[in-house]
């Protein structure tokens, strides 16, 4: 079987199936990327038609996420009890930030949480727990990746479907308008990065129910835009501004990817908190990888004055394990 996309220069290359590669014609990149330096994902050329625009092909061969919680038992296994804040237990809670602050994780996770909780009859949490996919901006993590694992524990991912599904076009969903209005449950947004990814939301803000949500702040004190205060509130002014509604609260996720270590994670907290005194802003969650937290040498509960949401990567490439 062959792929045909455009290539990154306008021009359109084919590539061959791995399970094809004896099957020469002159082909070279059948055990690796578009640029010969990354393995292919085979399990995902079959989703793709020929003539697939590069723009959507690309995020479905290269970041198909992998989960690293991927039953019903081993997400079951990761649920704690979180103490949150009143803001956080709104029925709509809408998760912001500028790229790379990984507000997806934190939605996903937290979304994951929720559930968990909803499911458990010494909780009194409210379900159902819905998510919504409003990332419009970045084709490659976004929250629809995970709605197999997701749904396993009751979660309905929101989410444009069909051929739409990997298509990195706005599109505003007419259950996302529904579900704002509905009176049960929790919904979740995963929304765009940026001001232009903050945008859509000016879209939906006549539909957002008065006093039933809470719009945050991601933030992630490694990223250029967001590395001082000034240019943390100057990201903050213009999410606000794009969307056209008020947020009301922060949440630390201060990371370097596979570099971060707890000291990592508690100089963001401490960069969060020193926003949150210059804004009025109160801190409601800090976010950290599962591994990191540990009651000896790693991040602990106790470090912080808000809950610690433990991060399960449900957004991994489909190159990594």
């Amino acid at each position: 079987m062959r792929v045909l996309m455009p290539s990154v220069d306008g021009f359109r290359i084919a590539m061959k199936h791995p399970e094809t590669k004896n099957q020469s014609d002159g082909d070279s990149h059948e055990s690796s990327g578009i640029d010969g330096s990354r393995p292919l994902d085979s399990s995902n050329l079959d989703q793709i038609k020929p003539g697939t625009p590069w723009g959507v092909a690309r995020p479905h061969i290269y970041t198909h996420a992998r989960h690293a919680l991927s039953t019903k038992t081993s997400i079951e296994a990761a649920y704690v009890h979180l103490e949150l804040d009143d803001l956080l237990k709104r029925r709509v809670i809408g998760f912001l930030g500028n790229f790379g602050s990984g507000k997806t994780e934190v939605a996903v996770n937290f979304a994951m949480q929720s559930a968990l909780a909803a499911n458990d009859p010494e909780e009194e949490y409210a379900g159902p727990v819905r998510i919504v996919d409003l990332d419009i901006v970045n084709p490659y993590f976004r929250s629809r990746e995970a709605s197999e694992p997701l749904s396993e524990i009751g979660i309905e991912v929101i989410s444009p479907g069909g051929e739409n599904f990997w298509a990195d076009l706005p599109i505003i969903l007419p259950e996302v308008k529904g579900n704002l209005i509905r009176s049960d449950g929790t919904l979740i947004l995963d929304v765009g990065g940026d001001d232009m990814g903050a945008k859509v939301l000016s879209h939906l803000s006549e539909d957002f129910p008065s006093g039933e949500y809470t719009l945050l702040m991601v933030v992630n004190a490694n990223r250029p835009f967001t590395s001082d205060l000034a240019g943390a509130k100057k990201v903050l002014g213009e999410l606000e501004s794009a969307s056209g509604l008020k947020i009301e609260g922060l949440i630390s996720n201060t990371h370097l990817m596979d570099e971060t270590d707890p000291d990592v994670v508690r100089k963001g907290y401490e960069f969060t908190l020193e926003m949150g005194t210059n804004t009025g802003l109160p801190v409601l969650m800090v976010a950290a990888e599962s591994h990191l937290i540990d009651d000896e040498s790693g991040v602990k509960a106790e470090d912080f004055e808000c809950p610690l949401l433990p991060l399960y990567r449900f957004m991994l490439p489909p190159w990594r394990s």
